[in-house]
């Protein structure tokens, strides 16, 4: 008996290796697993993929997924050259002990495999490159990836069934990469986020929209519904027009669900944040808790300016712009910052980052005042000249030098003056104000 375990363990490699040879010479997807490697490998290595991640898991699932185009197209011709060859051979036409269904799973099971191994080798590479320490995946977005290579799988063995494999897979090739890489460059919001893929997403104070997420899963799942139906109703008018009435009734959904989204799928990011101090309370995101000792030291000297000109402190300093009570104080910091750039950041947020809402439909001129604004913060904290022009324009540092000249209580004045003109669409007037 044990002999003949032996002979079976030594055989094991001869016959691993026929099991190989044969599926490279059979599966589609096994010949063409090389050539998605190669291009995974090329688009994970890249400089844009590893930037701008800055610590932050949500961010880094994104790069994770983006490799989709590389993938998902080859994996939906590949399923439409294995159907073809179902049809070719008569199995959808003839009584058989297993459904159509059941042979085109196990046909297709290759080329979903290395699909989500191409995936897999994705994180494999993108995780090291832009980990710094601890980083959770977000599980919302691989999963949304895996639905969005499901989807295209299936779109594959719809077209494979249908049509004439000449057609099918070059057809599925390129209508499958044009899904993916041609809505972005719309200028349609809503339809860009139909497809799951995003390669730009997301800063650390975003997280993305719930209905960016289930509006491209709910669209997977009609075409792999659609797939299901093909392959299993035998009446061909029956079948398309299940499907074609599935996938009408998800893709409403699925527009519904990101119609009200701008260009940038996102929403404020909520959630735990690391916190030190009480005067300011000083708040940060996780991923960037080891700079909090700096950034809190930071926040307390530009607090200690405002107290000596007499005006009034933000109780809470953060990187979170999610909507709060009173005056907000938000800054934005990254981990490849340095030490001038982080206390910049910190004193420039006391001044809003930008225009009001009510901009988006009145008129508002104060972004002079807003520089300036932000320039005599980081003049009065004690950064370089040279620093402030980096943020501003000349005009709004010739406002500041004015106002620096003068006694204590104007500059404090003028602030005050500013910072409403740069929160509100009011006509503005007054010293140092357009």
């Amino acid at each position: 008996m044990s002999v003949a375990l032996a002979r079976r363990w030594l055989h094991a490699p001869a016959r691993a290796l026929l099991v190989v040879r044969s599926a490279f010479r059979r599966d589609a997807a096994m010949k063409a697993a090389p050539v998605i490697g190669m291009l995974v490998y090329a688009w994970a290595t890249s400089a844009f993929v590893a930037s701008s991640v800055d610590g932050y898991g949500l961010t880094a699932s994104m790069r994770v997924i983006s490799a989709l185009p590389f993938v998902a197209p080859i994996c939906a011709a590949c399923s439409a050259w294995e159907v073809g060859r179902l049809r070719r051979g008569g199995i959808y036409d003839t009584t058989s002990c297993r459904s159509g269904l059941t042979v085109t799973a196990r046909q297709i099971a290759p080329t979903l495999a290395i699909g989500v191994a191409a995936l897999v080798e994705s994180a494999v590479i993108v995780w090291p490159e832009v980990a710094t320490g601890w980083m959770s995946p977000e599980p919302a977005a691989l999963a949304m990836g895996l639905a969005v290579l499901v989807g295209h799988v299936a779109f594959g063995v719809v077209w494979g069934r249908v049509l004439p494999a000449v057609v099918a897979v070059p057809g599925s090739l390129v209508v499958s990469y044009a899904w993916l890489v041609y809505p972005p460059a719309l200028n349609i919001p809503w339809i860009r986020h139909l497809t799951g893929f995003n390669d730009s997403c997301c800063l650390n104070i975003y997280k993305l929209a719930p209905g960016a997420v289930l509006a491209p899963i709910v669209l997977a799942v009609s075409v792999t519904a659609a797939a299901f139906l093909v392959l299993s109703v035998r009446s061909r008018v029956l079948a398309f027009g299940a499907a074609l009435a599935v996938f009408a009734s998800c893709l409403a959904l699925a527009v519904s669900l990101v119609s009200g989204l701008g260009f940038d799928p996102v929403q404020p990011r909520t959630g735990a944040m690391a916190c030190a101090g009480s005067f300011p309370r000083v708040c940060v995101w996780p991923e960037h808790a080891r700079m909090l000792p700096e950034i809190a030291a930071d926040a307390g000297q530009i607090a200690a300016v405002l107290s000596h000109y007499g005006l009034t402190v933000p109780q809470q300093a953060t990187e979170s712009i999610a909507p709060r009570p009173g005056p907000a104080w938000v800054f934005g910091i990254g981990l490849q910052d340095s030490p001038a750039q982080v206390r910049a950041q910190v004193a420039a947020g006391v001044a809003p980052s930008g225009p009001p809402p009510c901009a988006q439909h009145a008129s508002w001129s104060a972004a002079n005042s807003l520089m300036a604004l932000q320039a005599w913060l980081l003049l009065r904290d004690g950064l370089s000249e040279a620093t402030a022009n980096n943020w501003v324009i000349p005009d709004a540092m010739a406002i500041v030098h004015r106002e620096l000249a003068k006694p204590a209580a104007s500059q404090a004045a003028w602030f005050r003056q500013a910072m409403h003109a740069a929160t509100t669409c009011a006509a503005h007037s007054g010293p140092g104000l357009p």
